[in-house]
């Protein structure tokens, strides 16, 4: 768990800094290009009407920093996905002293990822989601910053964080934790279902759940320590998510 912990925070850190590699192009590009506006389009824009070709401009930035977004990090997640799924299913083969055979990491990511998790969640709408909350949540700043007679560069910063503050005070940064939440939880459903499916191969009928009883466990799992359940009638696997 700590190795995998360690391994989730590269994979996080790797799709963080894409995040930030797109963002700020994007966000450099918008601040020039709200500068260029009349006052007629600054009016146009806080209503949300695109009606000029500088507000189409704008209008086709934002989609295009979404769709970068909602595409190339659920890329970066894969490759590291991937490389965990064939890792997990060869150390449980190790431990049970078996021989593995020929692992397909990619056909053990794609079975994971095609389960719900995380209440029901599935993984292909994890980025999609993220950047649609960015895109909404820049565009409010936007016109909220026009209507407040803010500048270009303070309607940015509001969105990208100021460098006084390491730019922990803007939108991305909740982008930031909501990619860190959700990539740590979809690693673990991933690790999780490869290790039930590997035992399964291995023969194994029951499962026992085990929990690091600390200051830091929750009631739930102090609760399901030494549970046990048949395989192929689990009702609850790791990670629980419990909304609390």
């Amino acid at each position: 768990q700590a190795y995998l912990q360690r391994l989730s925070s590269s994979s996080v850190n790797e799709i963080i800094a894409q995040l930030d590699k797109l963002s700020i192009d994007a966000l450099n590009q918008l601040q020039i290009m709200l500068s260029d506006l009349t006052d007629a389009e600054m009016a146009a824009l806080a209503s949300a009407k695109y009606t000029t070709p500088s507000l189409k401009g704008i209008n086709s930035l934002m989609a295009s920093w979404q769709q970068s977004i909602s595409t190339q990090l659920p890329e970066i997640f894969a490759t590291s996905g991937i490389a965990l799924a064939a890792y997990e299913s060869a150390y449980i083969y190790q431990l049970a002293g078996k021989e593995s055979p020929a692992i397909s990491g990619k056909t053990l990511y794609n079975r994971a990822i095609a389960k719900p998790f995380a209440k029901g969640q599935l993984f292909k709408t994890v980025f999609p989601t993220i950047s649609q909350v960015l895109r909404n949540r820049s565009e409010q700043i936007i016109r909220d910053g026009i209507s407040s007679g803010k500048t270009s560069q303070q309607i940015v910063s509001q969105i990208k964080g100021t460098k006084k503050l390491n730019y922990a005070d803007g939108v991305l940064t909740q982008t930031r934790s909501q990619i860190d939440s959700a990539v740590r939880t979809a690693r673990s459903a991933i690790s999780s279902d490869v290790y039930f499916e590997t035992w399964k191969a291995l023969g194994f009928k029951y499962v026992m759940d085990l929990a690091t009883l600390d200051f830091r466990t929750s009631k739930l799992y102090t609760s399901l320590d030494h549970r046990v359940q048949k395989l192929d009638a689990l009702t609850q696997r790791p990670p629980i998510v419990t909304g609390k």
